[in-house]
């Protein structure tokens, strides 16, 4: 699984320790995936394949109708998470027209193509750096929020020609990658609404 270079070398220099407690003492934030699209989206996690623990393998991948949302617990030792929407998929979440896992779970399987991805990996400096990545491909409109603790950088990109400030993009050397302090969780929302 290749991750944006920012987030791959944050990586390298910020696992040296075990993972500090976030700022309300749990071990871990959570990402709430929201879903504004007028149809179906199976929303697909994983974990880097190097990450000392996994996300929970329920959370790997599940379906969102229209206006539904799920929050996701990802623990701090997860030292790099991918998230994407698939779609077009069948009744039990496979086969899909795109962004298709080979099974209606993407644990360990989020290098698939032409998906838009929401990027986060842990930091040993308690931070957690997330962007959103069109270095796959783009198929859906997507937002990254924070929820709670101090605002951090929102993106949103609506469009696979969206700037190389809201995205990374793979003609651009510029990858918009933040930290936030753990204290943060977050949303994704496919379909954001204007």
């Amino acid at each position: 699984m290749q991750f944006s270079t920012l987030l791959t070398s944050a990586l390298a220099i910020s696992f040296a320790a075990a993972a500090p407690a976030s700022a309300d003492g749990s071990n871990s934030y959570t990402i709430k995936v929201i879903n504004h699209c007028a149809f179906d989206v199976w929303p697909a996690l994983g974990n880097d394949v190097n990450s000392p623990v996994d996300i929970a393998y329920a959370d790997s991948g599940f379906q969102l109708w229209p206006g539904a949302d799920k929050t996701i617990t990802i623990p701090n030792l997860v030292n790099a998470a991918r998230l994407f929407g698939r779609t077009g998929c069948d009744a039990n979440g496979r086969n899909c027209a795109v962004g298709d896992c080979g099974s209606d779970k993407c644990l360990k399987n989020t290098g698939v193509p032409g998906v838009t991805l929401a990027e986060f990996s842990w930091s040993a400096m308690r931070l957690i750096f997330y962007n959103i990545s069109l270095i796959s491909g783009y198929n859906l409109p997507m937002q990254i929020k924070t929820v709670g603790g101090d605002a951090c950088k929102t993106y949103t990109c609506t469009s696979k020609d969206c700037s190389d400030d809201m995205a990374y993009q793979p003609w651009s050397s510029k990858n918009p990658c933040i930290g936030c302090d753990l204290a943060q969780n977050y949303e994704v929302i496919f379909c954001p609404k204007a």
